[in-house]
């Protein structure tokens, strides 16, 4: 039985949503703010984590759209006495939709990306780490 093509768009959609994480756990590294800085995808009903410095390119090939689920970036940050694994944003990837949904975790906030939208990665990264600093 031969498997199903992935659609180009789903594949874009989800190379797009990996590139977001990558600049996204970029800024927190780079902010003295935070500490233990993680990326976590869920595969099936696995998280699986790891810094994933230089490892972009083994995320993106994508066999079923079905599999991958979000993208989780964990940092604690010492002054809001965060355990270490806090949860600050997660990129939920919905290829039915379209769309990824952005969540973030302090304030439940959500808004959708679509390619279709036409943004910037490094203008949309520097906008959600801003909102996730000033909450």
């Amino acid at each position: 039985m031969k498997k199903a093509k992935i659609k180009e768009e789903t594949r874009l959609l989800w190379e797009f949503t990996v590139d977001l994480a990558f600049v996204l756990r970029d800024f927190f590294e780079q902010d003295k703010d935070y500490e233990n800085v993680r990326l976590l995808f869920q595969n099936g009903q696995i998280d699986i984590g790891n810094n994933f410095k230089n490892q972009k390119e083994s995320l993106y090939p994508i066999s079923s759209p079905t599999n991958l689920k979000s993208l989780k970036i964990n940092a604690n940050n010492p002054k809001d006495k965060e355990n270490p694994l806090q949860t600050q944003v997660v990129l939920h990837f919905k290829p039915e939709l379209e769309n990824t949904i952005c969540v973030i975790w302090k304030t439940d906030e959500q808004f959708n990306i679509s390619l279709k939208d036409n943004l910037d990665i490094e203008k949309l990264a520097q906008k959600v780490f801003e909102k996730i600093k000033n909450n």
